[in-house]
């Protein structure tokens, strides 16, 4: 046998490294399909594109793996910047071109998709336009969708929902715009995005999907110019932890959130690569000692981060590894809602296809389901069901939701 290989396999046996490789490629196929994914704790990268290369590596990098080698380790939602360079959508960050365009970036993501079909990805893209001159940035919306319409990425896509389920999105990708680039998305469209370290300010995001009706709140941290202020930043990302982590036993709504180890820790007016390296050295250790905590178990959301992957980045500990391990090993720790233990937004709901009587029977046409405030079902029939005990319920069918009070 080849002496690398000897090495390799004694390597993986002392560390477990090959064990994590081999469940992290497909590490959702371990989720039940009926879980909201809203309730999950998905590692993401930041400027993911930036782990291609770029032009200017010591000011643009915040990522040391490729977008290929990121969905290896486990990443499932990826930050990407098209911009207009030269007729095309290529990826940017800030004014820095990385080496890969957004078609590339795509088909790149779906080939590791067709070999994992039990995973999906989020895919959060922002029009980096810094660079760009008036024609350009003109042009950014009809490339988008051009782009995005071509046939190969046909049924590629699902359209956001609130209640959108594992099951729903396994092998497909959900992207989510932070900027409007036609009338109806293909996915979603982020808006009142919080760069801000205060929660009170984080609460007021929304994504809307191809029907103004899908409308669902959105919490978001993104609090990237920490500067010199580190526990300004780490105050940020725990708060809005200590909201999410209880999200599902506290409510039956459908809320999202994305939380942001990402940003850059220097005094100076230009962030660089080691500045990014610095925050991440603070911060993503941070949430895996965090999640490490009895208490602590619950959804993070979609949970951006640098140096995903990665423990040691020259002179740096980013702890990229450690952090991305947590957030998947978090989603086994905890009970998640779903569809089978709540109620999900029905498209084209009307209240009254339920007819509910003064004593608690219900009638509608079809399948009844019946849930307690907690998300269990407490009575079911078809076209005719009975609940008699006094409380606050929810009724649906496959047509409509209705809140039922029995006296």
């Amino acid at each position: 046998m080849n002496r690398n290989i000897i090495a390799g396999a004694i390597l993986c046996a002392m560390s477990g490294l090959c064990a994590h490789a081999e469940t992290a490629a497909n590490w959702m196929n371990r989720l039940d399909d009926d879980a909201y994914v809203h309730q999950l704790s998905v590692p993401g990268t930041h400027d993911a594109a930036t782990g291609n290369g770029t032009v200017l590596d010591s000011f643009a990098r915040t990522q040391q793996l490729s977008l290929s080698e990121q969905f290896n380790a486990g990443v499932r939602a990826f930050d990407l910047r098209p911009s207009v360079s030269d007729g095309t959508l290529k990826i940017y960050h800030g004014i820095i071109a990385t080496n890969i365009t957004f078609d590339d970036a795509l088909s790149t993501l779906c080939e590791r998709l067709d070999e994992n079909p039990s995973e999906f990805i989020i895919v959060v893209i922002r029009h980096e336009d810094d660079h760009e001159n008036d024609t350009e940035k003109s042009q950014w919306g009809v490339l988008l969708s051009s782009t995005l319409a071509q046939e190969k990425y046909a049924g590629r896509f699902i359209d956001f929902s609130g209640s959108l389920t594992v099951g729903d999105a396994r092998g497909k990708i959900l992207l989510l715009s932070r900027d409007r680039y036609d009338t109806k998305p293909v996915g979603g469209f982020i808006s009142g995005w919080s760069h801000s370290a205060d929660f009170a300010d984080q609460g007021n995001g929304t994504i809307t999907g191809a029907s103004s009706r899908q409308t669902t709140r959105l919490y978001m941290q993104d609090f990237y110019e920490v500067k010199g202020d580190s526990e300004k930043k780490l105050t940020a990302i725990r708060t809005l932890l200590d909201y999410s982590v209880t999200l599902n036993t506290a409510t039956t709504s459908h809320i999202w959130v994305m939380n942001n180890t990402s940003g850059y820790s220097t005094t100076g007016l230009i962030a660089t690569a080691d500045a990014y390296r610095t925050n991440a050295a603070s911060t993503n250790i941070a949430v895996a000692d965090y999640l490490a905590e009895d208490g602590h178990a619950g959804p993070t959301g979609i949970m951006m981060m640098d140096f995903a992957g990665t423990d040691s980045d020259g002179k740096y500990d980013v702890n990229g590894q450690k952090l991305l391990e947590a957030l998947i090993d978090n989603n086994f720790r905890y009970t998640m809602r779903g569809k089978s233990a709540g109620v999900n937004a029905v498209t084209g709901a009307q209240p009254d296809d339920i007819s509910i009587s003064a004593d608690g029977v219900i009638t509608a046409s079809g399948p009844i389901r019946v849930y307690g405030i907690s998300g269990n079902l407490v009575a079911s029939g078809n076209d005719r069901a009975v609940v008699s005990q006094q409380g606050v319920y929810i009724v649906k069918t496959d047509r409509a939701v209705r809140k039922m009070v029995v006296r």
